[in-house]
């Protein structure tokens, strides 16, 4: 089993997400999803310096 990173984004100024969360923490998401042979995970990383990064994963079994 091996994991590819496919895509990378990042997202500046999410401020319901800066309010929600305390700006000194950094957060992991992890969200999974099957497919037929297929996982993709997403992985939400929050920082400090209210830049909101998302990874997603490209899992084949």
């Amino acid at each position: 089993m091996y994991s590819s990173r496919i895509l990378f984004f990042f997202f500046k100024h999410e401020k319901y997400i800066y309010n929600m969360y305390s700006s000194r923490i950094l957060f992991f998401f992890f969200f999974f999803f099957k497919f037929n042979k297929f996982y993709i995970i997403i992985e939400i990383l929050y920082k400090k310096n209210n830049i909101f990064f998302f990874f997603i994963h490209l899992n084949i079994p």
